[in-house]
């Protein structure tokens, strides 16, 4: 076999230029197809930058739209929510809400309960008495009012021992202005309306309610009286102060329940059951607050009862 045979492609008699152009045209030929990948990875890095860029605008643009929704109309801050203040600084409503849930849950964990022991007679707000007399009611409104200025000048001397501050009785009911003793009783509402007159210095009832017959208020008037009588005797007593002072003032309270009795004719009655703040600051002051301003309300109702009782007098 000749060498021309196996060969085909090589000829002796070619020069060695054209050798050397041969070789280099296929060495460019590699090069060629080697850089046609490269060519179509540049394409898809253009493609996907421009779809990235696509997304960047759509995603900016839906950014926009998410901070004008929640953007707060007619103002100029930034959105609570989108700062991230809304995780630190709750809003106001919701904050109240949670203040005034929790002081009604304090509030009712510190009421005290009291239920008298069962009697034979009858609760003095279901007792229908008879027909008072002018002179009992005349009575019984004398005593309310003195023992009212003696239950003041009591607690006014307790106060000047006792009180660590100026003031005296105005002081006191000044700090304890924010605090409610909340005692139930049938004239708590009435109670409520009684306010201390700084320039006076007296006790106003304001607001008055109207006064029905005798046979509905004495009663009312009546387990008022032992209700404020049972919780000061349970407070105060073993009080340093109980023999000074405190016993003084229950004497008192009894007197006038004692007057009342008697404008029912001497027709007794029972303590109803009864609530009170438990958590109340000074309870020895508290009640006995509540014993001025509940002889207070007692002196304008029995007052309006001896008017309605002359009237009905002029009639006849």
């Amino acid at each position: 076999m000749s060498r021309s045979s196996y060969s085909p492609s090589y000829s002796p008699s070619a020069s060695v230029s054209q050798v050397e152009d041969r070789l280099l045209s296929q060495d460019r030929e590699p090069q060629q197809s080697s850089n046609k990948p490269l060519h179509n990875a540049g394409s898809s890095s253009v493609r996907f930058g421009r779809v990235s860029l696509v997304k960047c605008w759509l995603l900016g643009f839906l950014l926009l739209l998410t901070v004008s929704a929640s953007w707060p109309t007619g103002t100029s801050a930034a959105p609570r929510r989108l700062s991230g203040r809304h995780l630190i600084l709750p809003h106001r409503h919701h904050v109240h809400q949670r203040s005034a849930d929790r002081q009604s849950l304090e509030h009712r964990r510190n009421i005290t309960i009291v239920t008298p022991e069962p009697t034979s007679t009858l609760l003095c707000q279901y007792h229908k008495s008879a027909m008072s007399t002018m002179i009992s009611l005349d009575n019984a409104k004398k005593v309310a009012e003195r023992t009212m200025d003696a239950i003041i000048c009591l607690v006014g001397q307790w106060l000047d021992y006792y009180w660590n501050e100026d003031g005296g009785l105005n002081g006191a009911i000044e700090s304890y202005s924010l605090h409610s003793l909340n005692l139930t009783h049938p004239l708590h509402e009435e109670t409520k309306k009684v306010k201390f007159d700084n320039d006076t210095k007296r006790f106003i009832y304001e607001n008055q309610a109207e006064v029905g017959e005798a046979s509905e208020e004495l009663p009312k008037i009546a387990d008022a009286l032992m209700i404020v009588r049972h919780l000061m005797l349970n407070v105060t007593k073993g009080h340093s102060s109980y023999n000074c002072t405190f016993v003084h003032i229950i004497e008192k309270l009894s007197h006038n329940l004692y007057m009342a009795e008697t404008a029912m004719n001497n027709q007794l009655c029972s303590m109803s059951s009864y609530t009170y703040t438990g958590s109340y600051p000074d309870h020895n002051f508290g009640v006995t607050l509540e014993a001025i301003k509940l002889l207070t309300v007692v002196q304008q109702k029995y007052k309006v009862l001896l008017e309605k009782q002359r009237d009905e007098e002029d009639l006849h």
